[in-house]
């Protein structure tokens, strides 16, 4: 994963982040960092609501790139 990546963020359930409407919400990868227990990104999206719940770091393994 690079930064500049589309992905998907899978929450707790397995499902995808959705926005109000329903719709899967594309985040952007602004940063990677690896670390000797794994790697996580840094996730920011458009979306005003979703960015203020779910922007930040998350492991590498709940993204799917888009």
């Amino acid at each position: 994963m690079n930064a500049g990546a589309r992905v998907w963020l899978r929450q707790e359930d397995g499902e995808n982040v959705r926005d109000q409407a329903g719709g899967t919400v594309a985040f952007f990868v602004t940063e990677v960092q690896t670390h000797h227990w794994g790697t996580l990104c840094e996730l920011a999206t458009d979306d005003p609501v979703i960015h203020i719940l779910y922007a930040g770091w998350h492991p590498v393994g709940r993204l799917t790139q888009v």
